[in-house]
Parts: C-alpha cells; structure tokens; sequence
C-alpha cells in the first residue's frame, strides 16, 4: 500500500486536503459568511440622516463613543430586525435565557450583529455614519433590587429603548435613565 501512495504523490496531497477540509467543516471551524437577511427585511436599516459625534453627545452626553459618526435607525427597521436576530440565535443554537446568557448578552449580541449587517449593507454607500446610533444600556430598575441591560437606538422617533429578549419597546423613566451606568454606541 505504501509504494502505491508514493508512485501519485499529488494525489496523495489531493487527498490530505481534502480531508483537512473536511474535518475543518465538521469542526465548525472554517469561517461561515454571515447569512443573508430574508426577505422581510425589507424596510430600510437607516432613516438617511447621520448624526456626528458632538450631535450624539447633545443629545446623550453620558456616553462611551468608539466612532466619528452614527446612522440614524430606522424605527420600524427595529421589530423586523428582531425577528431576524431571533434566527440567527437560533442558528448558533440559543434559544433560552440562561443566568450565562441573560440580558447583557442578548443585548451585545443584537447590537454586534446589527453592526455587521449595516456594515456589510452599507460598505458601499456614500453613507459616511460609521456605525448605526445602537448599542447597549445599563440601567437599575425603579424598583432598585435589581440591574437591566436593554438597546437603545437613536431613531427618527427619538431615542428608543428596545428589549432583545422578547423584542418590545421599553418606556424607561426618568429615575430608570438617571441610573444608567453603561452606555454606549
């Protein structure tokens, strides 16, 4: 067997890759491209308007920043976004809360992935918001017993506060905004 392999090294080689190749994919360790969204998002990821860094801090000066500017969302993209976010956690096989995977999670998740997606939608646009006005706020309850991570969007509608968990608007009050602790776009 071993003068047989060594009379066809290419296809000795040929078959090496081959199989590297495919034990790579069973891994799951090759690189999937991120999926497509389906066909109900069709309303538009931004509203068109861009936001620069010093009109964001106007509107929200307690806030960690990591761009020049920021796309307005579009708020009806939000809800529809939701259902497109729930395929992807089940795609990498979350399908319930765990004290692991809790708000915070679910929070960063929805955010990254919406980076992504606008990234990918908008790479090239003419668009110059280098990210969308979304990304994570943490906040104590009014009832002061316990923490909450929801979304928060800067929308044509004003700011808006969305939970990823069961993908509802969130009407924080004044005492639940002055708790804020992490914020950022």
């Amino acid at each position: 067997m071993h003068a047989y392999w060594s009379s066809y090294p290419d296809l000795r080689s040929a078959l090496v890759l081959a199989l590297a190749v495919l034990a790579l994919s069973l891994a799951s360790c090759a690189s999937r491209q991120l999926a497509q969204p389906s066909a109900e998002m069709a309303a538009p990821i931004t509203t068109g308007r861009v936001y620069s860094l010093s009109e964001v801090r106007a509107r929200i000066p307690v806030m960690y920043f990591g761009d020049d500017s920021y796309a307005e969302v579009n708020s009806a993209w939000l809800g529809k976004w939701y259902r497109e976010y729930r395929t992807q956690l089940s795609r990498v096989g979350i399908v319930d809360w765990n004290e692991r995977f809790d708000c915070n999670r679910f929070v960063e998740f929805y955010t990254g992935l919406a980076q992504a997606y606008y990234f990918r939608e908008s790479f090239h646009a003419r668009n110059p918001g280098h990210a969308l006005a979304l990304g994570p706020i943490w906040y104590v309850r009014d009832n002061g017993r316990s923490r909450h991570a929801l979304v928060q969007a800067l929308t044509e509608r004003g700011r808006v506060f969305f939970d990823p968990q069961n993908g509802h608007e969130v009407q924080l009050t004044p005492t639940e905004q002055a708790s804020a602790y992490l914020m950022m776009f």
